[in-house]
């Protein structure tokens, strides 16, 4: 990837639900403090190590995995870069580019597409189809466009 901003960029998850435990965590600390028979502090650290850790940890594994994102040269699903010269780019601009070919390799990985994901098809130079999974179709195809036609 360069050093300039991507073009197009999409997380695989939002942090929302950790900020969600760390919330009910808090509450949780405050509820025991307030209640006779003090606070249970080796109780809320490992509370806080597991359910923290364990959402931390999968918030970032489906960040990493499941990313989409455009530069002025690469094209980066998850852990997966495809240099956008090895893109056809007649496919990009043709109005009716068609759907997925079945059995068309899921890019980044997996054998079917994550839930909340469209497929968006891509033609390689070499003539090989392969499934981009997205959440925004158009605004990927218009950003692969950006790219492809700099």
């Amino acid at each position: 990837m360069s050093d300039r901003p991507p073009v197009y960029r999409e997380s695989g998850a939002s942090w929302r639900l950790l900020g969600a435990v760390l919330v009910l965590w808090v509450i949780g600390v405050a509820i025991d403090a307030a209640l006779p028979g003090g606070l249970h502090a080796f109780g809320w650290v490992l509370v806080l190590l597991v359910a923290a850790g364990a959402v931390g940890l999968a918030t970032y594994a489906r960040r990493s995995a499941g990313r989409v994102e455009v530069s002025h040269t690469d094209l980066v699903v998850g852990r997966e870069t495809l240099p956008l010269s090895t893109v056809d780019s007649k496919f990009l601009f043709t109005d009716d580019a068609g759907g997925a070919a079945a059995g068309a390799r899921i890019l980044g990985g997996g054998s079917d597409l994550p839930k909340g994901r469209t497929p968006f098809p891509l033609r390689l130079a070499d003539g090989t189809v392969v499934v981009v999974p997205c959440r925004d179709p158009a605004a990927l195809g218009a950003a692969l466009r950006t790219a492809v036609g700099n």
